[in-house]
């Protein structure tokens, strides 16, 4: 038996992974198991796991197929062993099993005040760890051959089948977590987002690689510049241009500022521009144009603390909040007004885009919150890069986005709605989130109809 708090007798399950595990008495409460998948499906689950493993790619192993499952993804975990042997992954580390149920304790009671779900989903269950560890963070992990430079060891054991990236950000847009630490400033590539990259000399001419650095010579009599190699002739310092012999440095000639030398195309300068070259997808870019982002720890905000004690993580429709809508009275009042400009000058053509995200729910129950949440912030963030900075945006329902686009024809507004289409076309899930369009031009409004009724006839229209 083991005590805890004021010595207390209490009677607590422990269970023990790993070839270190002989080191503990063989006596109750502990469990002795050989893999974590040993727990998924028993009855009872432990207060505490030990992860006695000597072998730290072991240690990982097992920590990741304890987090990664929904029914042992909270529980508290801890390595034995010292300091030098945690892990992102644990709960921290003990030299004793006393230690971690005293530790473990207190995170069941702070779990205490979640509701009862055995069906989490992914966001559910970051929410609800990060909570019950008052002082737990998502620390990131540098790691060579990734393609983001750093991952986050939690998050990615959590995810399952999302991707991290994506994950995190719609994380970070629903304030659901918050950056800490600044840790590293990355720079990617803009073609495919890595940030393995060379940065590589090259001549400012051709934009060649084949460069190389040698001293110049400058004549003072004809002003000639040239590599020193020019200047040797049978031994002697010539001019190649005046053919002045050159006898006196600072008199008859200097070493001058040019310093490199183009083998394609022969030309001569002081300084190589410099571009990134991408190791993965080979585009060169020029420095300044790299994509900058920033590697930060991650812990709880107080939006995802409330959310993970209400369970008031899956608004569908959050992630549209992004697009910066008006007031429908705003946009109201501006579609009027520039239907009476139209109306007057006929040269001031304006269009209404709508977009019904139609099936939600099927996607919903289908795919679960957590993806069904990814679609939707990449849904609105497509949709925010079809926009200009004049455009105007509302939502008059749940699922219905309006878009004023002023200036714009009805052919111009078409390929916006071809390129919405395209958004549908790219969705990797089933069933696909159905996006719905309608196209109000400003020829097809009849004089002095208000924008309520307007918008009312187009919201029967969406194909």
């Amino acid at each position: 038996m083991l005590s805890h708090g004021d010595g207390d007798t209490l009677t607590a399950t422990i269970a023990v992974i790993g070839d270190r595990a002989a080191r503990f008495v063989p006596e109750e409460p502990y469990l002795r198991l050989d893999d974590a998948r040993e727990l998924f499906k028993s009855a009872d689950l432990p207060v505490v796991v030990l992860i006695a493993e000597s072998s730290p790619v072991q240690r990982r192993a097992t920590l990741v197929a304890l987090r990664e499952h929904m029914r042992t993804a909270l529980l508290p975990a801890y390595v034995v062993g010292a300091e030098a042997d945690a892990d992102a992954l644990a709960d921290g580390t003990v030299t004793s099993a006393q230690a971690a149920l005293d530790k473990a304790l207190e995170i069941h009671a702070a779990a205490a005040a979640f509701p009862a779900d055995d069906a989490m989903d992914v966001d559910v269950r970051l929410l609800r760890f990060l909570y019950a560890r008052a002082e737990f963070v998502l620390a990131p992990e540098r790691v060579w051959d990734m393609p983001l430079g750093y991952t986050y060891p939690m998050l990615a054991a959590l995810a399952g089948d999302l991707d991290v990236t994506s994950w995190l950000r719609t994380l970070e847009r629903r304030k659901l977590i918050e950056r800490t630490t600044l840790i590293d400033r990355l720079r990617h590539c803009p073609g495919c987002d890595y940030v393995h990259l060379n940065y590589v000399d090259i001549c400012p001419n051709s934009k060649s690689i084949d460069i190389v650095k040698m001293p110049f010579l400058h004549c003072f009599i004809c002003g000639n510049v040239a590599p020193e190699g020019r200047f040797l002739d049978g031994g002697r310092l010539t001019c190649p241009k005046c053919a002045t012999h050159l006898r006196a440095v600072g008199v008859d000639y200097d070493r001058a500022l040019e310093s490199f030398h183009c083998n394609d195309c022969s030309f001569d300068f002081s300084e190589p521009d410099v571009v990134a070259a991408c190791l993965h997808c080979s585009r060169r870019t020029a420095t300044e144009d790299l994509i900058a982002r920033e590697v930060h720890v991650l812990e709880l905000s107080e939006t995802g603390r409330l959310a993970a004690r209400s369970e008031r993580t899956d608004d569908m429709y959050a992630p549209l909040d992004q697009l910066d809508f008006a007031t429908p009275q705003y946009f109201f009042a501006t579609l009027e007004l520039l239907h009476r400009i139209e109306s007057r000058y006929e040269q001031s053509p304006f269009t209404i885009v709508g977009v019904r995200l139609a099936n939600v729910d099927q996607v919903l129950a289908a795919n679960g919150s957590a993806k069904t949440l990814l679609i939707m912030d990449e849904i609105a963030r497509r949709l925010r890069e079809l926009l200009r900075t004049t455009d105007i945006v509302t939502r008059t329902a749940e699922t219905d986005v309006w878009m004023l686009l002023s200036q714009t024809t009805r052919e111009q507004a078409a390929t916006v709605i071809e390129r919405i289409a395209e958004l549908e076309e790219n969705e990797t899930v089933t069933p696909r989130l159905h996006l719905a369009t309608v196209l109000v031009a400003s020829s097809d409004i009849g004089a002095g109809e208000s924008a309520q009724l307007i918008l009312g006839r187009a919201a029967n229209a969406f194909a």
